[in-house]
């Protein structure tokens, strides 16, 4: 392990050490050591008695252990270092040759005056380095992205990655290996995403109960759609909210609305031999008058009609 430089001490100030944010390499060492807790992706407090000792024996604390990452020159591929030593008193970044070799399957080159990580399979270069004052010194690749701090819930990586779905973030935090705190569940439902689908609030509950066939029908117009080999351009629906029942009239203007509700009418009338009561329908600008429907010859003290939405009567039966 590489001493430390004198430390410099000038008049009215306490002594200090220039910080130097490389990483060097270091292949006498047994773990991987930083000053710096920013390098440490993830960290705790080491409550260990261990020291780390330098040539001349004397022990240096251990303040935190954590886990770093090297950048290279591939996007794709990056050196984990793990348990990193966070050492307040050393000067130096140093990474154990050994211990980066073994865990990430790679192999140093060292010559004269430069030093080469490479891929053990493929023998491509992951990073260079130059010799400098005596040392081997990472130089930075220049592939610029963003860590993680601290140790997050995948529903905190869920939110931070824009509310992706759940197999897409677990597949992120496991290809990039981002720190995320252990869990057996999946991301928990998430408020903004079932928000952002929503369409409209959800209606009160009613104690309104259908009692026999025909005494609510909902009833709708959907179109225009792109006209149909027999020239049709919409369809209204009726649904008989006992039942279920569900009766499509294919049309081919909004006009003629008015026919096909005299034809379906008498036609569920005598099949069911039930009057209709109510329809609920979502006019939308669809039917301009639907005070035409009071025009039927039947008893108007028993039929009334109402101008909610079809979701909002079902919601409520």
């Amino acid at each position: 392990m590489a001493d430390r430089p004198a430390p410099q001490k000038q008049q009215g100030h306490t002594q200090s050490y220039s910080i130097d944010p490389h990483w060097y390499m270091d292949s006498g060492a047994t773990e991987h050591l930083t000053s710096e807790m920013g390098k440490l992706h993830t960290r705790e407090p080491y409550h260990g008695s261990d020291k780390i000792h330098t040539a001349n024996g004397a022990g240096m604390h251990i303040s935190h252990i954590g886990q770093a990452s090297l950048l290279t020159r591939h996007a794709n591929r990056s050196l984990q270092l793990r348990n990193v030593l966070r050492v307040p008193s050393v000067t130096r970044n140093l990474l154990s040759v050994p211990k980066l070799t073994r865990d990430n399957n790679v192999l140093c080159e060292f010559h004269p005056f430069d030093l080469f990580i490479k891929d053990r399979g493929t023998r491509d270069i992951l990073l260079s380095g130059r010799l400098c004052q005596g040392l081997y010194r990472l130089e930075h690749p220049g592939v610029a992205r963003v860590f993680s701090g601290v140790r997050v819930s995948p529903s905190q990586w869920h939110a931070r990655l824009g509310h992706p779905a759940t197999p897409i973030v677990r597949h992120i935090l496991r290809r990039h290996e981002l720190p995320s705190l252990s869990s057996n569940k999946d991301v928990a439902v998430c408020d903004a995403c079932q928000q952002g689908k929503s369409h409209q609030l959800p209606f009160s509950e009613s104690s309104r109960e259908v009692k026999h066939p025909l005494e609510l029908v909902f009833s709708d117009v959907w179109g225009p759609a792109q006209t149909s080999v027999s020239g049709h351009n919409y369809y209204i629906s009726f649904v008989d909210a006992y039942s279920r029942f569900t009766w499509l009239y294919l049309i081919k203007r909004k006009s003629d609305v008015f026919d096909i509700f005299v034809q379906f009418q008498k036609h569920v009338e005598r099949l069911l031999k039930h009057k209709i009561v109510h329809v609920q329908s979502d006019w939308g600008g669809r039917v301009s008058q639907p005070q035409l429907f009071l025009s039927v010859a039947w008893d108007s003290s028993s039929f009334s009609m109402s101008t909610y939405t079809s979701a909002e009567w079902f919601s409520r039966t």
